[in-house]
């Protein structure tokens, strides 16, 4: 451990020193996070168009995917998370991500995935 000046206080117009503090023996440690799950893999599967109904929102029961983030953390980490998406084109409004082969003719329109936090965007 090295020592670490804080602070040095001078007096008006004056170059010398008249107080400084100094740190001995200190460390700084960051409290982290680790991803433990491997990856997300999100599929809809096969599903009838038709099940997906006209409103925006619907989500039939044989498309539902819930998974989960999960994280280690050491105590007292603050955690921020933050994902970065493309939005889909085709459905009409923001929040919904592109999906995989998006605007290729393998993949759909007006579907895509959505992930809420505890229920909300």
């Amino acid at each position: 451990m090295r020592s670490v000046s804080l602070a040095r206080i001078y007096g008006l117009a004056d170059t010398k020193n008249a107080a400084s503090y100094n740190l001995n023996g200190a460390s700084v440690t960051e409290a982290k996070c680790s991803i433990t799950t491997p990856g997300l893999v999100l599929p809809i599967g096969n599903v009838l168009a038709s099940s997906f109904g006209t409103a925006m929102g619907t989500v039939p029961s044989a498309a539902q995917n819930m998974q989960s983030l999960d994280l280690n953390c050491d105590a007292g980490a603050n955690i921020n998370v933050s994902l970065a998406a493309i939005d889909n084109p085709n459905v009409g409004t923001a929040n919904i991500l592109a999906l995989a082969g998006q605007g290729g003719a393998d993949a759909e329109k007006g579907v895509g995935d959505q992930i809420l936090y505890n229920g909300h965007r």
